[in-house]
């Protein structure tokens, strides 16, 4: 934005993730990397020949189950080496997918790209979607296009074009919980915070009179105090904030009994 750059973020969703990791693409990954012998011959043992079936209830019938079937695809959901063999599966995608600035958590993989110009941005992005199709492809996986996010950031003087369609109306984006707006001045974020703020509010509110003050401190530490901390880096310095603490002025008063006009200064 300080070199008056269009910037594009765009948000991927890869559908069914963790259940499409194929085993035989991912024993070579593997093996590329360095894991071979019996730590290979390890891991083949835990994914190969695993079976499933489904079960149905038939309602006063008794239960009914399907034939066994070989799964050949997916990495157990739940497990501890799930989550560390799918992050091994979809590493390579950082060096096979060059265009852009890559940001990936687990299967949630987000992608900005920066131009001097609209037109640029567009061919830039067009080529980028070319190489993430073609890596999809070759992995097994198939992104979910209908969940799809983009959004142009620019900034608050109007120097950039809202976005690349003139029908397109994004403001902003939502990423692993937070609102990403245009401006990144989250406002969006802070309304949507406050909200989870409000409906939290009225539950110690009722704890509170009914309850002890340790299990009052309880609820807002469970209730109120994770939803306000999360990410406050990011976005904790908005002039909105002022929004999110008068909300927080109310649920310390509810726990300490503070009347509404006394200052609870000290009791934070």
């Amino acid at each position: 934005m300080a070199d008056r750059k269009f910037i594009k973020g765009l948000c991927f969703d890869i559908t069914k993730a963790f259940d499409l990791v194929n085993h035989a693409v991912l024993f070579e990954k593997l093996e590329r990397y360095g894991i071979r012998g019996r730590a290979l011959q390890w891991l083949k043992s835990y994914l190969e020949n695993r079976e499933q079936f489904v079960e149905l209830d038939t309602c006063g019938s008794g239960k009914v189950f399907s034939n066994l079937e070989t799964v050949n695809v997916g990495v157990p959901q739940g497990s501890v080496l799930g989550p560390l063999l799918f992050i091994i599966y979809i590493n390579d995608i950082l060096d096979l997918v060059k265009l852009g600035e890559k940001v990936m958590f687990v299967d949630d993989l987000s992608i900005l790209i920066s131009c001097n110009s609209k037109e640029e941005l567009e061919n830039t992005k067009e080529q980028m979607l070319l190489e993430l199709r073609q890596w999809l492809t070759v992995n097994n996986l198939v992104e979910q296009g209908k969940k799809r996010q983009e959004i142009i950031f620019r900034t608050s003087n109007g120097m950039y074009a809202d976005s690349l369609n003139e029908d397109d109306d994004v403001k902003s984006v939502s990423l692993l919980g937070i609102e990403l707006d245009q401006n990144l001045r989250w406002k969006d974020h802070i309304l949507k915070v406050s909200k989870k703020l409000n409906k939290a509010l009225f539950g110690i509110s009722r704890i509170a009179k009914i309850c002890n003050r340790e299990t009052a401190f309880s609820a807002y530490h469970a209730l109120f105090h994770s939803v306000m901390t999360y990410d406050i880096a990011l976005w904790g310095g908005s002039s909105e904030m002022q929004k999110l603490l008068i909300i927080q002025k109310k649920a310390i008063r509810y726990i300490m009994h503070t009347p509404k006009r006394k200052s609870c200064r000290k009791h934070f």
